[in-house]
């Protein structure tokens, strides 16, 4: 396919997912990217139904929308404690019977906890262990296991991703590119990150920022979020900020990708510094699509 773009229900915590599909279809996007966490009003719950998850994809459907991925929190697929990391384990395989019965394609995944120091080694034979199972599931259920490049995993540039994928060596694993994060970690810029991953694309997400000061030489926080006073970005709707996405997304195509484009907003985390989804998000999604037509 062409690639689409999608909305993300980071974007929309006011919004129950019904609503966040509603929304997305009016903003003309194709796409859902969903969160799916039990404590989010705009996120899907791990312990839905069939029943509610398939009238979660007919909803979507019926707005001409398709779940092109999800987004669960399975953070410590490497933890020492084994008891944590199978926990996390079970989780990753809920998000890949969620994402069969939605349609979904992707998983976005973690790359396990970087906990910085000695012992990386280590850490990434855990989270390779970790994955052998779920991976083998997501084949058979015909989803990918998308690492995300993130801070605080081993997926933190876009070169330890390429090798975290590597390790893991499994066909339905592969890359989640996130531009927006590789940048406030002050490691590789498009030019590099795309040609580097590009064999291993499974999904895009699509945010801006602005540095405060100066990019730091190195950030610290949860793996999920960084609090705002901690983080040294400043989250922004797509094309007010730093990131060339003309650029990044004519870069994308020229390397062969054909994927989604999510529209990450990152409301949920800074709702005082962005304003609501009708207005961010559509913002993000009308540039995204004038450089789609722009390219041709």
């Amino acid at each position: 396919m062409e690639m689409k773009i999608a909305g993300h229900t980071m974007g929309t915590p006011e919004y129950t997912v019904p609503e966040a599909i509603d929304l997305f279809a009016t903003l003309g996007m194709e796409g859902v990217d969903a969160i799916v966490h039990d404590d989010y009003r705009s996120a899907i719950r791990t312990d839905l139904s069939t029943a509610e998850l398939r009238a979660l994809r007919q909803r979507a459907e019926g707005q001409g929308l398709r779940f092109a991925a999800i987004t669960p929190y399975p953070t410590d697929l490497n933890s020492p404690d084994q008891a944590v990391a199978a926990a996390h384990q079970e989780l990753l395989l809920r998000a890949i019977e969620i994402a069969q019965e939605l349609g979904a394609g992707c998983i976005r995944t973690y790359a396990g906890r970087e906990t910085g120091g000695p012992g990386r080694g280590e850490r990434l034979r855990r989270l390779v262990e970790a994955m052998r199972g779920p991976a083998e599931v997501a084949a058979q259920a015909g989803v990918w296991l998308g690492f995300e490049n993130h801070f605080n995993t081993l997926a933190d540039s876009a070169k330890a991703t390429v090798e975290a994928v590597a390790a893991v060596n499994h066909p339905a694993v592969g890359i989640v590119y996130d531009q927006g994060n590789l940048t406030m970690l002050g490691a590789e810029d498009y030019r590099e990150t795309i040609p580097l991953q590009a064999p291993y694309l499974v999904h895009v997400h699509v945010k801006d920022l602005r540095f405060k000061d100066k990019p730091p030489e190195k950030t610290s926080g949860a793996v999920e979020a960084l609090p705002a006073d901690a983080k040294p970005t400043i989250s922004l709707p797509v094309g007010e900020g730093i990131l060339p996405w003309h650029e990044i997304i004519a870069e994308l195509r020229r390397t062969g990708y054909d994927g989604w484009l999510s529209i990450e907003y990152e409301r949920r985390w800074y709702p005082d510094l962005l304003p609501p989804a009708e207005i961010g998000m559509k913002a993000g999604a009308d540039l995204v699509r004038r450089i789609l037509m722009d390219l041709g």
